[in-house]
């Protein structure tokens, strides 16, 4: 049997499910990740060059990874020991375990302006990012939004009222009509949404507004959105960490330069709508 043996960055909680045996399948193969559907939690495997995210294990040689072991949706996989086997053979992994994160510090006014503009220089015109024009920076939006964005933005409005107010039934209200909006795996307004959630869990952890926010996504997420995007928001919504989204919110508090360039690599349009709520998130904290 064919043995592939790389280094793979994950999650302290992904690093102690791959500790015990378990069995799957290949739910999903793309060319920027591989999706494991087990009975509790669904993993992906992809480049670490996307960082740490909630539910990846981050390859060192991805592509190489595809070349050998090709998973292919229905295939039957199996964890030994934190041993991956696939039909085709086994992934040995050298496991880097990510830290927590230090807390980070309050984001500065200039800082978000600053990464806003940047986004909506830098964002495709179909994605929800385009909204930062007149969420962020005050400024008319330069192109014509599509029509899901345009159901999407009076609702993402709301929510921001809301946050700012911590109104728990306008919270849970906003989410549900939002929860599902957009193309792909992880639809657009959910990239949204994680965002938000994450800003807030990360800056203002015991505030009500974010305990709110984390009880609707989980509330609403496992019905409403992809079994694949309902994935990545639960995760958030307990603790798991992302290492992109911390490198902007390192240089949202002055602690780095910021530079958007990686987290907008994920995904079509998904770094971009991450990144608009997270932005989002920071603007709600220095106006509270």
């Amino acid at each position: 049997m064919t043995v592939f043996q790389d280094n793979i960055c994950v999650n302290l909680d992904i690093f102690m499910f791959l500790q015990n045996n378990q069995c799957g399948e290949v739910l999903l193969s793309t060319s920027k990740g591989i999706y494991l559907q087990f009975p509790t939690k669904i993993l992906q495997i992809t480049s670490d060059s996307f960082g740490v995210t909630p539910i990846g294990l981050g390859l060192g040689r991805y592509e190489d990874f595809l070349t050998v072991l090709s998973p292919q949706p229905g295939d039957t996989v199996s964890i030994i020991s934190g041993k991956i086997r696939f039909p085709k053979g086994d992934l040995i992994p050298k496991y880097t375990v990510s830290e927590d994160f230090p807390s980070p510090k309050a984001p500065h006014p200039q800082a978000i302006r600053h990464c806003a503009a940047q986004l909506a220089a830098a964002c495709k015109p179909q994605s929800v990012a385009v909204l930062s024009a007149p969420l962020l920076l005050d400024t008319a939006l330069t192109t014509e939004i599509s029509p899901w964005c345009q159901k999407a933005r009076p609702h993402l409005v709301r929510l921001l009222a809301a946050l700012q107010e911590s109104d728990f039934s306008s919270i849970s209200k906003c989410v549900a009509a939002l929860l599902g909006l957009g193309a792909g795996l992880t639809p657009s307004l959910d990239d949204v949404l994680l965002g938000i959630l994450y800003g807030l869990l990360r800056l203002a952890p015991e505030q009500n507004n974010t305990r709110h926010l984390q009880t609707a996504i989980r509330g609403f997420a496992p019905e409403q959105t992809h079994a694949i995007s309902a994935a990545y928001l639960s995760a958030v919504a307990d603790g798991a960490a992302f290492s992109r989204l911390d490198d902007i919110l390192r240089a949202l508090g002055g602690e780095a330069p910021v530079d958007i360039t990686q987290l907008m690599k994920i995904g079509s349009t998904s770094g971009s709508e991450m990144l608009l709520g997270l932005l989002l998130a920071a603007n709600i904290m220095i106006q509270r």
